[in-house]
């Protein structure tokens, strides 16, 4: 079974480290309660996928010391998570491509949370996914429990 989520922050009120600047919270301290959030409304998973554009991956970058050549993020191909066809193209990349980080749920930590590239998604919205191993791509997600998002201010 499939579990999304989508999140709202303020994308604006944030500075290049991935500081509010209106409340001082980071965004990784954000990113740690929609881990939290998303478990607690499916407690027998935890997320292992954050979708979401260029600029949110760009912010979730800035968060983290990372040498300037490294990129968050893996782009979908057709609309398809392809990591085969991602590493093939990273072999002639100039970049270093951060596939995953590790979570920030606790009783989760150093579990992977994939990053994905979703120029779909808004600017200050993500989703967290759960999508287990054997994913079927015809199964449906499954709806969320009746708060659908969450929004920090």
């Amino acid at each position: 079974m499939i579990f999304k989520k989508e999140y709202r922050f303020p994308f604006e009120k944030y500075d290049q480290d991935g500081t509010n600047t209106f409340n001082g919270e980071f965004f990784l301290d954000f990113l740690k309660a929609c881990e939290s959030d998303f478990h607690a409304e499916n407690p027998l998973v935890f997320a292992n996928y954050l979708f979401g554009n260029a600029s949110t991956m760009h912010l979730l970058q800035h968060s983290f010391f990372v040498d300037a050549d490294e990129y968050f993020g893996m782009e979908l191909i057709n609309d398809t998570i392809d990591f085969d066809t991602a590493l093939e193209i990273d072999k002639y990349s100039n970049t270093k491509t951060v596939y995953a980080i590790e979570s920030y749920a606790d009783d989760n930590e150093e579990a992977p949370l994939f990053l994905i590239i979703d120029d779909d998604i808004k600017d200050g919205r993500f989703e967290l996914r759960y999508l287990p191993d054997d994913d079927d791509e015809n199964e449906d997600c499954a709806e969320p429990s009746p708060v659908n998002s969450m929004q920090m201010k």
